[in-house]
């Protein structure tokens, strides 16, 4: 018999499971539900600028366990030294990248949005990698949610 909560129970101990931005160190969740990334497919290039900063920062407090949820709020208010959106975008690639097993690379330097997007290469297990998150194209990146490469 195959047993699928042997591979769940290892996932759920793998490190790093905690971060540090803003001075803050969070920790996220071993694992999220499906329909939680799903939230990043509803941006489109026509989605104004503050629905998708709504839409990342909700994503990124799905990840979070205990009360990093409310602690990300607080620091996502903040005047001094502000989380910018790039600071956010790498966020993400980095838990979408731990959610998923897959690696994550960044998107290449664009100053009209118009270039395509940048794939990775092979990750060094053999499995394809993923796209960079990709920033939408009307906030400078290119769009879309991570494909195989």
């Amino acid at each position: 018999m195959h047993n699928f909560d042997t591979k769940r129970a290892e996932r759920s101990q793998a490190e790093p499971r905690s971060f540090q931005i803003g001075g803050e160190t969070f920790i996220r969740k071993h694992s999220v539900r499906p329909e939680v990334m799903t939230a990043w497919e509803a941006v489109t290039p026509e989605t104004p600028a503050s629905e998708t900063l709504q839409i990342v920062d909700d994503l990124i407090g799905e990840f979070l366990i205990g009360d990093g949820h409310s602690r990300w709020r607080q620091l996502r208010e903040r005047y001094d030294d502000p989380i910018t959106l790039e600071d956010m975008m790498e966020v993400v690639a980095w838990l979408v990248s731990e959610e998923t097993g897959f690696p994550t690379t960044e998107p290449s330097p664009s100053s009209n949005g118009s270039d395509g997007p940048t794939t990775g290469g092979s990750s060094t297990d053999g499995s394809p990698s993923l796209e960079a998150t990709p920033i939408p194209s009307h906030l400078g990146g290119s769009f879309g949610p991570p494909t195989p490469s």
